[in-house]
């Protein structure tokens, strides 16, 4: 296989994808997801490490070719190692390198005590690139069949600026899963919040299907239900502006618990802010 580090020259203007790794199995598991996105949608891969305090030089670069000898000849490839906190060095790597995605293995989120400590749950307060949490291995090698819940809360309305991206990498089918609302004034907010979302969809040509749930349990326990039923390959789970830090986001508890059952079907986590982006077909 080619030196990963003389690949980077191959890459161009190309979108990038940001794998971080600390060398656990989940890392394995997010790389190759990674790779199934960049396959399909002419897009590199950027590997970044970030060394703990008193890490051997050496020793990281071997693990680092390690863990990239899998990673197909054809496809470009940046190999990073850098110094810093772990949550602001990863977003601000990802800004730097214009990534498209962070796709992030991940064993402390399946875990409530682990979510407490959870360096991947803290990452995305801080950033506005979309996020991948893989927790474990692929169940099947696709990404066809996206679980996209549709909120009534305002402010999450329009977070659609990833949906281009994963179009262009796959024609999945979009499950747009919708709560059991009975008040009238949430129920028209849901309702805008969908017609925002299938304007988008139809735009891009998209396929998708509309599935409100019974609304006997909780939200969040009948939309993991529903990623069973139809073999999802992804869910999706919007964060909020956290009111204490308007440039900071936060998770609501049924979302975390969403991500905490998800299992073998990785999570794509959007903050609010990149619906400022327009999207064009």
């Amino acid at each position: 296989m080619a030196d990963p580090h003389l690949r980077s020259a191959q890459r161009g203007k190309l979108p990038t994808i940001l794998v971080p790794t600390e060398f656990t199995p989940e890392c394995d598991y997010a790389l190759e997801l990674a790779v199934l996105l960049a396959e399909r949608s002419s897009a590199s891969l950027t590997v970044l490490h970030i060394p703990e305090p008193g890490e051997g030089t050496a020793g990281a670069q071997q693990q680092l070719a390690d863990f990239t000898q899998e990673v197909p000849d054809d496809l470009p490839l940046k190999v990073l190692t850098v110094p810093g906190e772990v949550a602001e060095t990863i977003a601000r790597v990802a800004v730097d390198e214009s990534a498209e995605f962070i796709v992030l293995g991940s064993e402390q989120v399946g875990d409530p005590e682990g979510q407490k400590q959870s360096e991947t749950l803290r990452i995305f307060r801080y950033g506005t690139v979309p996020f991948i949490v893989v927790q474990r291995p692929l169940p099947r090698k696709k990404l066809e069949d996206i679980v996209l819940p549709i909120d009534y809360t305002d402010a999450k309305g329009g977070d659609t600026s990833w949906i281009p991206a994963l179009c262009r990498s796959y024609a999945p089918m979009f499950h747009l899963v919708l709560p059991s609302v009975n008040e009238p004034e949430l129920l028209e907010r849901l309702e805008l919040n969908l017609e925002r979302t299938l304007g988008l969809l139809e735009k891009l040509g998209a396929r998708w299907v509309r599935y409100d749930v019974p609304g006997r349990d909780e939200f969040s326990i009948e939309v993991l239900s529903y990623c069973q039923e139809v073999e999802a390959d992804m869910v999706v789970v919007s964060s909020t502006p956290d009111p204490r830090r308007p440039d900071r986001y936060m998770l609501e508890p049924h979302e975390r618990h969403l991500i905490q059952e998800a299992g073998d079907v990785p999570v794509l986590i959007v903050n609010p802010s990149q619906t400022a982006q327009p999207c064009e077909s």
